[in-house]
């Protein structure tokens, strides 16, 4: 038998990926989910309070696609670290030199 807080993990987790996929109103979510239309609410704005990005396009939710690139401040920092590490480097490995 499921805790009440592992049903609502498991319900958000799958929430998350239902809204990558396919923009959805709350409506449309409650009845996928098999809950009321303002649990639904609550989890959408549980969801944004831990950082997900949601969009809202008219009365539909949708998941905005998280960035993996490196901002340039972050691109700098490796890029300076793997030359330091290539100076401080006995051996010659390619991988370092390649990724410089």
């Amino acid at each position: 038998m499921t805790s009440r807080g592992s049903t609502k993990a498991i319900r958000l987790l799958e929430l998350l990926e239902h809204l990558a996929v396919e923009p959805c109103t709350a409506t449309e979510l409650a009845r996928r989910f098999r809950v009321g239309k303002r649990t639904i609410q609550r989890d959408l704005q549980e969801l944004e309070h831990h950082g997900y990005r949601l969009e809202k396009r008219g009365r539909r939710y949708a998941v905005q696609p998280t960035s993996t690139a490196l901002n340039p401040v972050e691109a700098l920092a490796v890029h300076s670290a793997t030359r330091l590490l290539v100076h401080h480097t006995r051996i010659n490995e390619r991988h370092y030199r390649s990724a410089l």
